[in-house]
This record gives C-alpha cells, structure tokens and sequence, in this order.
C-alpha cells in the first residue's frame, strides 16, 4: 500500500522544532500499524505540486498550524484540489490536532 502524505504543516513555531515534519511524525505513528505500507511526504505548505491521486492507494492529511480561514498560499489550492471528488477513488485519512 502505497500513501501520500500531505503536509501543511510549516514548524514555524520553536516548540514543534524537534520534529523534522508533521508529516515525519505522522508516518512514524502510522508506520507501527502499517508495517507494510510505503510513505510519500508532500510538504504542500511548502509548495509542492499536488499529487496525482491514481500514484496512491490513499491519502492522509494531517492538521497545522494553521486554520482553514487562515491566508495562506496553498489552502485554497489544498481546498480545490479535494474538493474534486471525481478526481479521487482512494480512501483520505484525515485527522486535525492542535500542534501549536
């Protein structure tokens, strides 16, 4: 099973610094139920390109730093990109923390 990870979180706060991504730390916790799994980190905060949806099985999207009204360059990109339903046949894993 092959998962994207999309990251939209930036570490900007010193307190997340020991982490080296949100999406790092979310592969880790998933990797010890999903022994089988490969993991793609997409650092879509950063800019990364979305990805092509028929390259995963599913797709995780863990939470920010940020809110979904917050002006970002990228959520309302993120925001068109899964707003397309027809576009996905693939399960999302979807879970929002406060990682302030």
């Amino acid at each position: 099973m092959r998962l994207a990870i999309l990251d939209c979180a930036t570490l900007v706060d010193p307190s997340l610094e020991k982490y080296a991504s949100i999406g790092a730390l979310v592969e880790n916790w998933l990797r010890r139920f999903l022994h089988e799994a490969s993991f793609v980190i997409i650092p879509i905060a950063h800019g990364a390109e979305f990805p092509n949806p028929s390259d995963y099985d599913g797709f995780v999207l863990p939470g920010s730093e940020v809110g979904v009204y917050d002006d970002t360059p990228w959520m309302g990109p993120l925001g068109d990109y899964l707003r397309n339903p027809s576009r996905f046949t693939q399960t999302f894993l979807a879970f929002v923390s406060d990682i302030r």
